[in-house]
């Protein structure tokens, strides 16, 4: 992943200051999404705070205790369940283009939009296809959004998959379709 844009909703921080809050909560994270956001903050120059009791909040984000404020990345549903309001048009090219979008909420104020995007490996769309010609079916299991899953879906010529999931989910969907597959005799 890569950062293809950050977009401040409060004036009450600078584009570094945001910075250093996200790579205070994503500095010792190894997610595909948090290593994409410390290369970018490396190239930027930029050092993250420290940040304190780190946690992570399952199928949501991060949050810690960062310059003694509560701070956090979230997705997309968590700023929803907050009730927090912003521009939605701001989102919408992200989203078009494919992008994975993290909210920072500090102190319980939305401050910035971090849009990442991705690339499918070419290797991935080799191995989908080797498992296709053996007559196994691929089944996409993301958290991502549906404009993305669907993206990739195409791009790999998946016929399945599941989007906005949870890790819950994902266990819940792989439980279901092995136990269809034990029905059919195939495991």
């Amino acid at each position: 992943f890569t950062v293809t844009g950050l977009e401040l909703m409060s004036k009450q921080f600078t584009r570094e200051e945001a910075l250093k809050y996200i790579g205070a909560l994503e500095k010792n994270a190894n997610h595909p999404l948090a290593i994409g956001i410390i290369n970018y903050l490396n190239k930027q120059a930029v050092q993250p705070y420290e940040a304190h009791n780190l946690q992570a909040l399952s199928g949501v984000g991060l949050v810690a205790t960062v310059q003694n404020q509560e701070v956090k990345i979230v997705n997309e549903k968590e700023v929803a369940r907050l009730q927090l309001t912003f521009d939605e048009t701001i989102k919408t090219n992200y989203q078009e283009q494919g992008n994975t979008l993290s909210y920072l909420i500090i102190a319980g104020q939305l401050v910035a939009l971090l849009a990442l995007g991705d690339k499918v490996k070419p290797e991935a769309k080799t191995f989908i296809a080797e498992l296709q010609a053996q007559g196994i079916t691929p089944v996409m299991l993301t958290g991502d959004n549906q404009v993305i899953a669907q993206n990739i879906a195409k791009e790999l010529s998946l016929d399945e998959g599941y989007s906005e999931l949870l890790p819950a989910d994902k266990v819940a969907i792989l439980e279901k379709l092995e136990a269809e597959e034990v029905g059919k005799g195939k495991l």
